[in-house]
């Protein structure tokens, strides 16, 4: 039996236990045991329907984030539960984090919508206003070395740890992509 069978069997074995299903699709995005890309892409994005919020937010980890694949139907997906109020804070954070990750530096204005709506948002979360600053920032081309080095050499986890002075060329330069 090749390996990729195994990987199917052992999901088919724990497919019913979320914590034990989540360990084990965080584990293949990383453990670098699989180098069939394309068999991994097709083992997340089968879970991106799953009824299971964790589980679907493992599955955008593993598209978007540890294997960056950029595909529209990934990106629609993420869009969606990052605007959707009533998907859980996990999932929301992890599809914005996701989304900037697979595709820093492209500017795609798609993406940089969402964020930008959820910066200015006073009434939304604030760690995730935080999170789409960050994300933001990488669509425009920053690392995440330099965010921290430009606000400071302060790690944003919050709104409140945002030195927006640092910033303001790069908020505009959204604002004139955006034309908002």
């Amino acid at each position: 039996m090749n390996f990729n069978n195994s990987v199917l069997i052992e999901i088919e074995r724990i497919k019913d236990n979320d914590t034990k299903l989540y360990s084990y699709l965080y584990d293949l995005a990383y453990d670098g045991k699989v180098s069939d890309f394309k068999f991994l892409e097709k083992v997340f994005s089968s879970f991106l329907s799953d009824e299971r919020s964790e589980i679907r937010r493992v599955s955008i980890y593993g598209l978007l984030f540890a294997l960056k694949i950029r595909n529209e139907r990934y990106k629609k997906f993420a869009l969606k539960c990052a605007l959707d109020l009533g998907s859980s804070f996990n999932l929301r954070l992890m599809c914005m984090s996701a989304l900037a990750e697979a595709y820093m530096g492209l500017e795609d204005t798609d993406i940089l919508s969402l964020f930008f709506k959820i910066f200015q948002d006073e009434d939304e979360d604030e760690d995730l206003r935080a999170q789409s600053f960050i994300g933001m920032m990488k669509l425009l081309g920053i690392s995440s070395v330099e965010i921290s080095r430009r606000n400071r050499n302060t790690v944003i986890v919050s709104f409140d740890d945002i030195n927006a002075d640092e910033f303001s060329i790069e908020v505009n330069n959204v604002r004139k992509i955006l034309h908002a």
